[in-house]
Formats: structure tokens, sequence, C-alpha cells
């Protein structure tokens, strides 16, 4: 991020700086004051935004209520949020466990007669039913990790000062349900009121990530499994297939000529018609559990290409070492956007910029430059959301394991290695 060249005039505001209660003088940009700058002596991120500072620095939080009738239905929603989420997370482990009922009850015991192989195919079913339904209810039940549960404030010098640079890049969310400091790559979520280290979207942060990318890999895997033995249950019985293909085009010719004939409307109305009878010849041909097969290959495949979708970008967001939110903003900077607070629907802003010092001296402007990370790479992102490093052992084989605690490291606390120590 670069800095702001030019000094601040004699005259230029001083503002107190949130963190380390250092006054710093607003440099200008363009004649004008910047709208954002960075303290010279802490690295914490101002803006004009007024804030008490009784208690000194970074103690001090302003709680003002949201107003307006956008503010009520936000307080609703936040009193209502726990019973509404578990309501959504039993609707749709008990939506999972029905379209997999299908294919335990129905799919499986016609594809595979011999009981042998049935029961190894329906353990693998369920435990992949299990493993999705367990990482579903952590990702969506488990703190996505707030602040003050994965990032530690900086501790104060022996004087009472605040050190050197202890707060860099850090910025202060003037969000009215936060009012609180936020360190760099933190977002705040307006849904959820409060800020989330690496938001990713909504729920979603650094404290459950590794539940939500396993719960998008086990449905593609639940997807793909469904969608070969669909096929394999299909192909296995293609005369049947072909004798409801023939029905329908019959019934779709005649369908037609009727149309032409002036029986029925031209148009959409033919092609509702036809779309109609088609339907039916397949149903009344087909036996039942081939219409169930066809449901299960319908709705899994279109899972598959959604959650598919969501999974790869996912990845390539992890191998940038970006979150959604950090790419979003990106994008905004490369669109020549000056915007800095680009939160998840508002919030406080992240950066870098120059340096001022205390007692009034010059700050450092918040000119951001479009930049897009390259980050380590998707095996070393990997194995930090999801575990298995040398301290944890286990390997990749631990990401298979099913666990409400996210990996060592991610929340505060003693680390691995310690813990092992005492």
């Amino acid at each position: 991020m670069a800095a702001a060249d030019a000094e601040s005039p004699p005259d230029a505001p001083v503002v107190e700086c949130w963190a380390c209660s250092v006054l710093v003088a607003v440099p200008e940009v363009g004649g004008a004051p910047a709208p954002m700058f960075r303290c010279g002596w802490c690295g914490a991120i101002n803006d004009h935004t007024p804030r008490p500072a009784s208690g000194g620095g970074a103690a001090a939080a302003r709680r003002t209520p949201e107003r307006g009738a956008r503010g009520r239905a936000r307080r609703l929603l936040r009193l209502l949020g726990p019973p509404l989420r578990w309501l959504v997370v039993a609707f749709v482990v008990v939506l999972i466990a029905a379209v997999s009922a299908v294919g335990l009850c129905v799919v499986l015991p016609r594809a595979f007669p011999n009981p042998v192989v049935y029961l190894l195919h329906a353990a693998f079913a369920t435990l992949l039913l299990m493993a999705t339904s367990l990482h579903f209810i952590t990702a969506c039940c488990h703190s996505p990790g707030r602040v003050h549960e994965c990032v530690a404030l900086p501790a104060r010098a022996a004087a009472g000062h605040y050190p050197e640079g202890a707060f860099e890049g850090w910025a202060f969310c003037a969000h009215p349900s936060c009012n609180a400091p936020k360190p760099p790559g933190t977002h705040h979520c307006s849904t959820c009121g409060f800020c989330v280290v690496e938001l990713d979207h909504h729920c979603v942060g650094r404290a459950n990530m590794r539940a939500f990318l396993l719960f998008l890999a086990c449905i593609c895997l639940a997807c793909a499994y469904a969608l070969v033995i669909c096929s394999y249950l299909i192909w296995s019985n293609w005369a049947l297939v072909t004798a409801g293909l023939r029905a329908a085009t019959w019934g779709s010719s005649d369908a037609g000529r009727a149309g032409a004939a002036g029986e029925v409307g031209g148009g959409w109305t033919a092609w509702v018609m036809r779309m109609s009878v088609t339907s039916t010849m397949v149903v009344a041909v087909s036996p039942w559990w081939l219409l169930a097969t066809y449901y299960l290959l319908a709705v899994c495949g279109a899972a598959l290409m959604c959650v598919g979708v969501l999974l790869v970008t996912q990845l390539r967001y992890m191998a940038t070492g970006m979150t959604y939110i950090d790419y979003l903003k990106a994008q905004q900077q490369l669109q020549g956007t000056s915007s800095v607070s680009g939160d998840h629907q508002n919030g406080g802003g992240d950066g870098y910029g120059g340096g001022g010092t205390a007692g009034g001296a010059d700050g450092g402007s918040m000119q951001q430059q479009p930049v897009l990370l390259r980050g380590p790479g998707l095996w070393v992102r990997l194995r930090e959301v999801l575990g298995g490093g040398s301290s944890s052992g286990g390997g990749a084989l631990s990401w298979l394991v099913p666990r409400w605690d996210p990996p060592e490291g991610v929340l505060l606390g003693a680390p691995a290695d310690e813990k092992k120590a005492s």
C-alpha cells in the first residue's frame, strides 16, 4: 500500500487514534482530508468517526443501537437466530436422509442383489451420510471465529502504553452492533452482528471453515457415488429404459399430430401438451424402482453441479490465500473503486498505509492499491484449514475424521506442543 507523499498543512485536523490514543494529523489527498489513514505509532487504521477515549484506546468501545426498520429486523433476526438455525439444520439433515433413503432402500437392492455386496455398499453410503450430516451440523452450529476467540489484543508495555506497531493493520469496526477492534483479515457480518476472522461468507470463518469445506467435499463424493450406481442400474436394465423411451416417443408424436390438426393450441400450449404426455407415458411404462432411480439421478446430478462449482471456487480462493470477501475487495480495487471498508454488508476496513508520529504529526493516507495475493499453495492451505500438521499428527488421514473443534492453532490457547509437554 502506498503512503501519502505530501505532508499535512499546519492547520490539518488532528484526531486521536482509537487504539493507542496518540494524536495523529490527518493527511490530505487531492486537497481534501484522507478518509482513512494510518497511525504512525501503533499502525492502526483510523478514520474521522469520533469515538470516546474513556478507559484508554482499544479498551473503549461505543455501543449505539441500530435504528429504523432495518435495525429492528436485524435485532429480531438475531433474537430468533438460534431456534431458526436449529430448524434449518434439522430440515437439511432430514432432506439429506430422505434422498439417501431412496438410494439405500430402492436403488442399491436393485443394483446389487447379492446380500454381501449390498451390505458393503450400504455401509459405505451410510458412512457418507453420517459424515455429511455431522460436518453440516458443525459448520452451522459452531462459532465461525469471533475476534476474541481467535486473536488476542496486543499487550501493553510496562509503562502502560502500547509498543510501536502493536496494532499494525488493525481497524475499528464502526458497525453499531459491533464497535470493536478488528485485526487484519477480519470482516464484519451484519447478519451475525459481529466481526469474524477470515470471514468467507455468512456464518463461515476461520473456526468452522474445516467443517464447511469437508461438508462440500462429502456432498460431491456422495453425489458422484450415487450417479455411478444409478448409471450402472440403468445400463443393467436398458431394455426397460428403451421401452419407456419408445412409449414416450409415441405419445409425444400423437400429441404433436393433435396439435397440427388443430385439436390443441399451438406454440407453448403444444409444447406443454407434448411434455405432459411424454412424462405420463414414462411413468406408466417404467417400474416404480426405475422412476426412483431417475429421481435420484436428477437430484444428485443437479447437486453435484452446484456444490462442485462452489467447492472448486472455494479451493481456488484457498490456493491464493484469500477468502471470498477478500476476493470481492480485490476486484473492487482492480475496478478502480476507492472503497477501503469493503466488508460483508458493512463494517470497518482493512489495509495498510504510510506512517505518522505522535503529537500531531502527519499520518499516512490509505490509498489502497489493487493487489491480488499469491498464496503459499493449495496443499499448504489445506493442511492449515483441515489440520494434519506435524504437531497434530495423523497427516491427511485425520481430515476424514469428523470433529467439533477446529484444528490446533485456530482458536486461542496453548499450542499443541505445550499441551503435550504439560
